[in-house]
């Protein structure tokens, strides 16, 4: 009988765990990059478990894991989740260093009861001591060891002034690095140019695979309920064109230049309104200006879950990436809510400063520099001018250029790949 290549790769099922300190479900409003890869690769016959942590950074709560419960195993789709009480905290302080610490502990111990065991192990930044976990567990365990670098650690650090580069903490971080990456069997870059960043710093991985964020574009067209909040504003606003911003709300998202461009293009007389839908610890000073500047064309909605999220994208006009200057971009950038727009077939404007542009790749927007609220307004205004149909051909653009790029099954596709890949062999130190 014929059969496709998926059924042929279900016979020779394997494990992979991925140990992702910030992972989350498609529920969560937040990114689920390593979800969605993960329910691509049950179906290219991989056993798929995500070791994260159950504290929510950006609601600084305990969310998965209650009681006196230490970890909950949660089947989720066709991907089972390791939820694992970590310490709670706020903001960047040393109480977050305790906290990925604890995560690491915690992975340490409760990865020993876990069945089966892995034939390959993903350690994925956002900080380095989920990669030290997975390696020291591959070792353990007889498995093949990958590190995806999603952040880079100590180079953010550095860029944004919080430590010097002959620092203590960076030098040891900088070996880190160096050890994880000369010990993978592959690095996996999200960023385009994360083969430059390690060559620079004299680091030659076995394997460099760049694999970007995507988007499940059959989740994208899926449509949910609206919460009330959002519905209400986008009745409220039927009368003008809106911008929808999607995620964080930190300081490293520069969003003080929108509560900026929002009060130009009031003062304009502009029919233009925001809807900044998120959460994070800029959030509550955010609103506090807006309020104390009295600008009403502004509005902050909770997290959304995937499904209202498409739903609330299909209605806006415009998606927006606002981002703080920081010279780490010049590596790329590769944000899911670029991908998101993309999918839902928004025009964007793209607030970042790096020669890895994909909304000027894609033609799908406009771009300016970070940091500059009176372009911002400029870029917003000239596609709120433009006709409904000049705006859906932009979207269009993006959309195509999803499809092609970052779609999730085809991203999951090159992953399955590169883990059953022969090991290359190691490469001599420089």
């Amino acid at each position: 009988m014929a059969h496709d290549g998926r059924e042929d790769a279900r016979r020779r099922a394997k494990t992979v765990w991925i140990l992702n300190h910030y992972a989350t479900p498609p529920g969560s409003g937040a990114g689920t990059r390593h979800h969605d890869l993960g329910q691509e690769l049950a179906q290219l016959g991989w056993r798929v478990t995500i070791f994260a942590a159950g504290f929510n950074h950006f609601t600084g709560r305990e969310e998965q894991v209650t009681g006196a419960r230490l970890s909950r195993t949660e089947a989720i789709g066709r991907v089972r989740f390791v939820w694992l009480r970590t310490t709670p905290y706020r903001g960047n302080g040393i109480r977050r260093i305790l906290n990925m610490a604890s995560y690491f502990v915690t992975v340490m111990l409760f990865a020993q009861r876990v069945r089966p065991r892995p034939d390959a192990i993903v350690g994925s930044t956002v900080h380095p001591l989920a990669g030290l976990a997975a390696y020291l567990l591959a070792r353990e365990f007889g498995a093949r060891f990958y590190y995806e670098i999603r952040d880079l650690w100590p180079q953010t650090l550095i860029d944004i002034g919080a430590i010097r580069s002959d620092h203590p903490v960076a030098r040891a971080l900088r070996l880190l690095e160096r050890f994880l990456v000369a010990r993978a069997e592959a690095v996996i870059g999200v960023m385009p140019g994360l083969g430059a960043y390690l060559d620079e710093h004299g680091e030659r991985p076995r394997a460099l695979e760049h694999l970007p964020n995507g988007v499940s574009l059959g989740q994208a067209d899926r449509r949910g309920p609206l919460p009330a909040p959002a519905g209400e504003l986008l009745a409220r606003w039927s009368d003008r064109c809106i911008v929808a911003y999607t995620g964080a709300h930190g300081t490293a998202n520069g969003l003080g230049a929108v509560v900026d461009a929002a009060a130009i293009l009031e003062d304009r007389g502009a029919a233009v309104g925001f809807a900044m839908v998120g959460d994070g610890p800029e959030k509550r000073t955010l609103e506090a200006e807006r309020d104390r500047r009295g600008i009403t064309n502004l509005a902050f909605l909770d997290p959304m879950g995937k499904d209202a999220l498409a739903t609330f994208l299909a209605a806006v006009d415009i998606g927006l990436v606002n981002v703080a200057s920081t010279p780490v971009h010049r590596y790329g950038v590769s944000f899911n809510k670029v991908f998101d727009y993309m999918a839902a077939a928004r025009p964007i404007v793209f607030a970042c400063d790096t020669p890895f542009d994909p909304v000027a790749e894609s033609g799908a927007g406009v771009s300016v520099p970070p940091g500059d609220p009176v372009r911002l307004a400029d870029a917003i205004a000239s596609l709120a001018d433009l006709s409904g149909e000049r705006r859906a051909a932009l979207g269009a653009r993006g959309r195509a250029h999803v499809e092609a790029a970052h779609d999730i099954a085809k991203l999951a596709v090159r992953l399955d790949a590169l883990l059953r890949r022969e090991p290359a062999p190691p490469v001599a130190a420089r």
